[in-house]
């Protein structure tokens, strides 16, 4: 399948900063693929999604959307096909009700007003938001901003949606509720997903990881290939999956399998163990 991101030794230094905060990153991430870039904090995850979106002057390489080189001449029309979420939603609000900021792009597009209203409708509607269309975004729940977030970005109709720690900010339940949502969006509208997070639970839903240290790419793969890793995520700074710290704990009294088991596998395994065993 065609890559959609392809970057070629990408490399971006930080004045005043001693090292680079991206160093020689080069991979491709294929058409509709959900890819996690997984590293800890520093790492330089953000500043990666930042020049994905052409918001960063990289100093070395190249990084080609859709075949295309970001350049100077062509950036907002790459732009068009890349829709970004925040870790913070309030960054990203301007309208003055949750119904003109989603509308807020489509405005800066030029969509004519019986479009941009039905558009505007729809979106809010993917979200679970309508009710809340002429509501101030300062009044709503974390989860509800990130929904309207989410809404504002699935509006303008992107081929990629890059994801900056967009549910590090939300309670297991918010953060679950996103992820449903993002799982939906992406099935419906066929996008490319570039998920920046270090929750090494959620990078596990990806199809892809890739895992950064210190501005450097030092390993990618499937999540079965990356999160078996335990002691070497933990010297990146990172966590173990659930379910692999469950196999470690259970390792000296149970044959445990040896291939990657997210959360769910890993109960429906216990049960069945546990029910052979009486």
């Amino acid at each position: 399948m065609t890559a959609i991101i392809s970057a070629k030794s990408v490399s971006y230094h930080y004045p005043d900063e001693k090292g680079d905060a991206l160093h020689d990153l080069s991979f491709d991430v294929k058409q509709g693929d959900w890819v996690a870039v997984v590293g800890h904090n520093g790492s330089g995850k953000s500043t990666l999604a930042k020049a994905i979106d052409g918001l960063l002057d990289f100093n070395d390489g190249e990084i080609f959307i859709d075949g295309r080189l970001i350049q100077e001449d062509n950036i907002w029309d790459i732009r068009r096909k890349i829709g970004f979420v925040f870790q913070n939603p309030d960054n990203q609000f301007v309208g003055a009700t949750v119904a003109d900021d989603v509308a807020f792009g489509l405005e800066n597009r030029h969509v004519p007003r019986t479009e941009m209203i039905t558009k505007v409708n729809e979106a809010l509607t993917m979200v679970g938001m309508s009710e809340f269309a002429d509501r101030e975004p300062a009044t709503l729940s974390g989860g509800q901003k990130q929904r309207v977030a989410l809404a504002g970005v699935v509006a303008m109709r992107p081929e990629i949606l890059i994801l900056d720690e967009a549910t590090s900010m939300l309670d297991p339940e918010g953060r679950e509720t996103i992820l449903t949502l993002l799982k939906q969006l992406r099935q419906q509208y066929h996008l490319t997903v570039l998920a920046i997070t270090h929750d090494i639970d959620e990078a596990a839903m990806a199809d892809h990881i890739l895992l950064i240290d210190d501005g450097r790419l030092v390993d990618q793969g499937t999540p079965a290939e990356i999160l078996t890793q335990g002691d070497r995520l933990l010297e990146l700074g990172l966590d173990v999956p659930f379910g692999e710290k469950v196999k470690r704990a259970l390792q000296d009294e149970l044959q445990v399998p040896k291939e990657y088991m997210n959360s769910n596998r890993m109960v429906d395994w216990l049960w069945q163990k546990l029910n052979l065993t009486k």
